[in-house]
């Protein structure tokens, strides 16, 4: 309140009301950072998970795109691929996954990887990648996001934090 355009205490408090399922009050928290001079990325990407989450591919699509124009926020292309392969273009999404395993792009190592791969619902490989995630030290606050549902009510996810 005493900042509005404080990009990190807005992101911390946006992630906080993104983790408890509050979109609509996280999108526009964040509408600010967007207007920001450069923009703050992670705007895009919070906004794009919110939308994501309330099955609005082509609004979390265009998010994910923006963060990408306009910042550095890397993790950005990973959840493109998930939408991507959410919103029903998964040749796109495979697109994505090819460069992210040929290391010709990069989204988070290989938190990124699983990511997209959660997108495509592929969840053998999801959860291979998240191991190697926490192998690497890649494994990110993200995954806690309720988009991510499918795969904490999976027994495997629980294993996978015990070993963070």
């Amino acid at each position: 309140e005493l900042d509005p355009f404080s990009v990190q205490a807005t992101r911390e408090v946006a992630l906080a009301l993104n983790m408890n399922g509050r979109c609509d009050e996280t999108l526009e928290l964040l509408r600010p950072l967007k207007e920001l001079t450069p923009p703050a990325g992670v705007a895009g990407v919070i906004r794009g998970q919110c939308y994501a989450l309330k099955q609005m591919w082509p609004e979390a699509i265009a998010e994910f795109r923006w963060a990408m124009e306009t910042s550095e926020a890397r993790v950005a292309l990973a959840f493109l691929g998930y939408a991507l392969a959410r919103g029903g273009r998964s040749a796109e999404a495979r697109g994505i996954l090819a460069d992210l395993l040929a290391g010709r792009k990069h989204s988070h190592g290989a938190f990124g990887i699983a990511v997209v791969y959660a997108g495509l619902r592929e969840y053998e490989q999801v959860f291979a990648w998240l191991e190697k995630a926490v192998g690497e030290g890649s494994l990110r606050v993200y995954i806690m996001d309720p988009l991510f549902e499918d795969l904490h009510r999976d027994p495997r996810f629980d294993r996978l934090l015990q070993h963070r």
